[in-house]
C-alpha cells in the first residue's frame, strides 16, 4: 500500500469546511497538492529516529517521577496504591507522546481527569 496516494482521500469542501477553524490548512483538512506538501513536511518529524529519541526522553522523565513518589511514600511510611501510580504515569506519558500535552495527575485538574 502506497501511504502518499490512499491517505490522501479527497476529503471535500464540507470536511475542509467543518475542521478548518479547528485544525486550519493542515492534513487532515486539505486535498491534492497541499496536502501533498503537508504529509511531506510532517514526515520528517515522523520518522523513526525522531519519535524514538523524543518518547525515550519523556519515558525516562516519567521514570524518574515514578521513582520519586514511590521514594516518598517508603519514606513516609505511606502505603500507596502502586496501580493507580502506575495508571497515573502511563497516562501521563501517553499524553505527552501523543498530544504534546503535559498533564500533571497531582494538580486538583489532573486529578479529576485521571479518575475518570
Amino acid at each position: 500500500m502506497d501511504l502518499t496516494t490512499t491517505l490522501s482521500n479527497d476529503k471535500g469542501w464540507h470536511h475542509y469546511s467543518k475542521l478548518n477553524d479547528l485544525l486550519g490548512d493542515g492534513i487532515f483538512t486539505v486535498d491534492g497538492e497541499k496536502w501533498k506538501n503537508q504529509r511531506k513536511l510532517s514526515s520528517y518529524e515522523f520518522s523513526t529516529k525522531n519519535l524514538r529519541d523524543f518518547s525515550s526522553a519523556v519515558f525516562r522523565i516519567g521514570a524518574v517521577k515514578l521513582a520519586q513518589k514511590v521514594s516518598e511514600a517508603v519514606t513516609s511510611n505511606q502505603a500507596t496504591e502502586i496501580q493507580d501510580l502506575f495508571t497515573k504515569s502511563t497516562l501521563e506519558t501517553v499524553f505527552k507522546i501523543l498530544l504534546g500535552v503535559d498533564l500533571d495527575t497531582t494538580t486538583e485538574e489532573g486529578i479529576l481527569f485521571s479518575n475518570f
